[in-house]
């Protein structure tokens, strides 16, 4: 069992003077404890889950509440031993798979606020490269609990930094993450483009593609009615990507921006394989 602490500093406002409104201040542990826990279930398991039983293998217990303005400490419990995020047969170090685990929390929690996070580690590079589509669906299934987890900020506090062991930053929220991820506008303009597929899930309809004219990814969704039709030109897309070639899918979509204006999501209404 490798134990991986994480300690939660939260100040300004109340947390200045060593308290916290009890409903926020709760809510929001609650919300980044249950984040935490997807994403353990998932660097154990494999599996992506949003609510009931968690495997046994990983587990988030609250270690203590000081002040200083507050501080809470949570501890993930994770057994090394055949992990998923290292790979079958892959080398079983407990120093290995806590960093790994630690990298794949900034991942998906960067991914929710809308900042970059190139992985640090071997193990969630090559996750990210062969399970891109999965990182997506986990992302949009933790969404609620980091979205719960800023309700604290301007309830309370101006600010929480998350840390985890050797005082590793991992995040941190204040106004302008909560904003990005509380606030979304549902823009149903439907935008044709030509895109790279970088990333898909089949199975949950996940995925991101590359948007040539803004020159980034962007996080995509085929609701479940539509998945069936156009899943295997988004596999089709997806296969072209991984050999290096240049081919492209058309698609047509709506989007869900954040209050900037920026792109959060494609939501697919159809798609193509271009004839060449």
């Amino acid at each position: 069992m490798v134990n991986l602490p994480i300690k939660v500093i939260l100040t300004g406002q109340d947390a200045d003077n060593h308290e916290l409104p009890a409903y926020d201040g709760l809510s929001s542990l609650a919300g980044l404890s249950l984040a935490a826990t997807l994403i353990t279930h998932y660097a154990a398991t494999g599996r992506i889950r949003r609510r009931g039983h968690f495997d046994s293998r990983a587990r988030v217990r609250l270690q203590s509440v000081k002040p200083g303005s507050v501080l809470f400490g949570l501890v993930i419990e994770f057994v090394a031993s055949n992990p998923f995020i290292l790979g079958v047969g892959g080398t079983l170090v407990g120093g290995v798979a806590s960093s790994a685990l630690y990298d794949l929390i900034k991942l998906i929690v960067k991914k929710n606020i809308g900042h970059s996070h190139e992985p640090q580690t071997q193990a969630v590079a090559v996750l990210s490269s062969q399970r891109g589509g999965d990182l997506e669906a986990l992302a949009d299934a933790t969404e609620p609990g980091l979205r719960q987890a800023h309700a604290i900020i301007r309830n309370g506090a101006d600010r929480m930094e998350i840390i985890g062991k050797k005082d590793q930053p991992i995040s941190i929220f204040d106004g302008a993450t909560k904003d990005y991820i509380s606030q979304s506008i549902v823009d149903d303009e439907v935008i044709v483009k030509d895109v790279s597929v970088a990333a898909f899930n089949a199975n949950s309809g996940h995925g991101r593609v590359f948007d040539h004219e803004l020159g980034r990814t962007v996080a995509i969704y085929i609701p479940e009615h539509s998945q069936k039709a156009f899943k295997s030109v988004l596999g089709w897309g997806l296969n072209e990507y991984a050999k290096g070639t240049s081919q492209t899918i058309s698609v047509k979509f709506s989007r869900i921006l954040a209050w900037d204006g920026r792109p959060k999501k494609y939501i697919i209404l159809d798609a193509e394989i271009p004839e060449n």
